[in-house]
């Protein structure tokens, strides 16, 4: 016999059939009160928690699978799992694989040897879980049950009737299917009293699986209105958009770094312009019209230089001699070359340099260190590639500071 009451009942997934012959929600809810022919249909079916009313009339005493819902294909709609009212809402699928929690008791024979276990057995050790397809009683195939049981699952294995031997433990991977039983990794939190060969209780409860890509049933018109729901279209233009931004991006950060390998190498090629430029680091009165070779090299090093270049000058101030003592590298010793007639500095010749106040040029202190006019305020300005947590702060920061780049 069908019920066509289903149809006139508000979108749910599924209705419950209560001892009464009332029909409730999942959530509790009466939709129809309590009838005296649907609680004799009830009374005369196999015992149940509850009886499940399904869309074509029909009342069955059980689904396919436990914890909560029927396998199966779905038309997929995708689900965008940053919402949490739309998680909450849709019922959370993954290529039409249920991922959603289950749990439940099963009867097992214990067999404290560790092995495939045959018949009715259940078998483990500290690290490996072994159940076979047939728990005990029923003799029935749990296998599409067992394989529903994934990392996270806790389990709790009690000798039936005796309370005080019992332990409790955490599956912690993905079961294995081994044809005529189910493996799973598996490890022990609690052992209370010692369980013999015998009869034992097998129970267990999962919170779930969080799939990163959700599927909903899109046959419920609830789920279907509450979930923010995306097409194969839609998610395509979103992950080409962001590959468009992620293109922009890597090219201006390729710009910027080609940037500043010129600057840098212009700056460089400045710099080397002054090697062997003939420079005076300091005055000293050295006691003898000509100084030790160390006694050069120490002044040299006392004024911060860590290696000796061409051009290097010090001035003996001796007797008032101010003769220029100049370090010559191809020689690798301290030469004098008295108060002769200096020439300017060239790539090749030694002589004078000439600082400059031009922008990015070379100058020279009144100390006779040298600078790059203007460098400190040319980085600056460049602008910058800046890492932000996420596209909004992108943005934001974006309109306060256009010169730079923002990614994440």
């Amino acid at each position: 016999m069908k019920d066509n009451r289903y149809n006139y009942m508000s979108p749910q997934a599924d209705k419950l059939l209560q001892p009464d012959g009332s029909i409730t929600t999942m959530a509790g809810v009466v939709v129809s009160p309590p009838s005296q022919s649907r609680a004799e249909m009830y009374n005369s079916m196999s015992p149940m928690a509850a009886k499940w009313l399904l869309p074509d009339g029909t009342i069955v005493s059980e689904l396919p699978t436990m914890g909560g819902g029927s396998g199966g294909e779905v038309s997929k709609l995708y689900v965008d799992t940053r919402d949490a009212a739309t998680l909450t809402s849709a019922k959370n699928y993954a290529d039409g694989l249920l991922k959603g929690g289950s749990d439940g008791t099963l009867h097992y024979m214990y067999e404290n040897t560790f092995g495939i276990p045959t018949g009715n057995e259940i078998r483990f050790n500290p690290t490996t879980l072994r159940l076979a397809n047939k728990p005990a009683d029923t003799n029935g195939d749990a296998h599409t049950v067992l394989m529903l049981l994934n990392n996270g699952t806790r389990i709790y294995i009690q000798e039936l009737g005796n309370h005080a031997n019992y332990i409790r433990g955490l599956i912690t991977g993905d079961p294995l299917d081994k044809g005529t039983y189910v493996e799973y990794p598996f490890s022990i939190i609690e052992t209370v009293g010692m369980i013999p060969e015998n009869k034992v209780a097998f129970a267990f409860a999962s919170s779930g699986q969080i799939v990163t890509q959700a599927y909903v049933d899109n046959q419920d018109s609830v789920t279907a209105q509450q979930a923010n729901l995306y097409t194969d279209t839609e998610l395509a233009k979103e992950v080409l958009v962001r590959q468009a931004v992620n293109t922009t991006l890597m090219n201006s950060i390729s710009s910027e770094k080609t940037d500043r390998e010129t600057a840098d190498t212009n700056i460089q090629t400045q710099i080397d312009g002054l090697r062997g430029a003939w420079v005076t680091i300091g005055r000293n009165n050295f006691g003898t019209l000509v100084p030790e070779q160390i006694d050069l090299t120490n002044f040299a090093t006392s004024k911060g230089l860590s290696v000796l270049r061409q051009g290097i000058t010090v001035i003996n101030t001796y007797n008032d001699s101010n003769d220029e003592w100049q370090w010559v590298e191809e020689l690798s010793k301290w030469i004098n070359f008295g108060q002769g007639e200096i020439p300017t500095a060239t790539n090749s010749v030694a002589g004078l340099v000439k600082g400059s106040i031009d922008p990015l040029m070379i100058s020279v202190g009144l100390n006779g260190l040298m600078s790059v006019n203007g460098l400190d305020t040319e980085l600056l300005n460049r602008p910058k590639l800046i890492k932000v947590a996420d596209e909004a702060t992108a943005i934001a920061q974006s309109a306060l500071n256009p010169n730079d780049l923002y990614w994440w």
